[in-house]
């Protein structure tokens, strides 16, 4: 729709140069005020185009609004986690539908795409990533991964070591290499030493940078009876 507003826009003035965001108040004033000058169908079809994307706008910008209001409340370990924002946290809460309809976190895990698949090659097992489960809640974790691998020290010095160590992912330099950081996303405290061994292994990611499992974060968003609030959000 953005980009049939913006093909009407240089049907109508080659020369005008557009906003280059259409999220904001001040840009669709600007182009109101430029489509005044103009008359006909193109018009009238830019015109048409404006109002409509104003419009959902506001209501993207309401829906925001009330997520994050309520995400706090009823996802605060989700929220901990670096990168994961409310959107984000609302995805996961909404794709999952309840977390306690899973047996394990490696069921979770399977559904949500993050478990690696296992592979044979001259009775060589190997391991590669899972095109399977849940591509929208996938993509969420993929998200809160890539945000980590740019700007979490911690998530860029377990890549850096699993790079020397052999682990060349896809080798691309275009996509950091985050199936590691997906399935183990880092949280702010110590609580899964709670829940594994105090030993260290090479694989056990959550133990090497003190991380919380995802199915650990998610157990904190399940609805809350006194307040009726609901995880089912999306």
């Amino acid at each position: 729709m953005i980009s049939r507003l913006r093909w009407h826009l240089h049907e109508l003035d080659p020369a005008w140069a557009s906003p280059a965001n259409f999220d904001r108040a001040s840009a669709f004033a600007r182009i109101k005020f430029h489509l005044e000058d103009f008359s006909g169908i193109v018009a009238d079809l830019a015109q048409r185009l404006l109002t409509h994307l104003h419009r959902l706008t506001e209501e993207i910008d309401e829906l925001t609004a009330e997520l994050s209001r309520r995400i706090p409340v009823i996802a605060p370990a989700l929220l901990a986690i670096v990168g994961c924002g409310s959107l984000t946290a609302a995805k996961i809460l909404g794709e999952t539908a309840g977390v306690t309809r899973f047996r394990s976190k490696d069921a979770y895990a399977r559904h949500n795409g993050t478990a690696p698949l296992p592979v044979w090659s001259s009775n060589k097992a190997r391991h590669r990533l899972s095109r399977t489960g849940n591509r929208q809640l996938n993509a969420a974790l993929h998200r809160i991964a890539l945000t980590q691998a740019r700007c979490h020290p911690g998530a860029r010095e377990l890549l850096a070591r699993r790079k020397a160590g052999g682990d060349g992912g896809h080798g691309s330099t275009a996509y950091p290499q985050t199936p590691t950081i997906r399935r183990r996303i880092p949280g702010p405290d110590r609580r899964s030493q709670n829940l594994r061994s105090q030993h260290a292994h090479p694989r056990r990611l959550t133990e090497e940078l003190e991380t919380v499992p995802l199915v650990a974060a998610l157990e904190w968003a399940e609805p809350d009876p006194g307040t009726g609030d609901s995880a089912m959000l999306l």
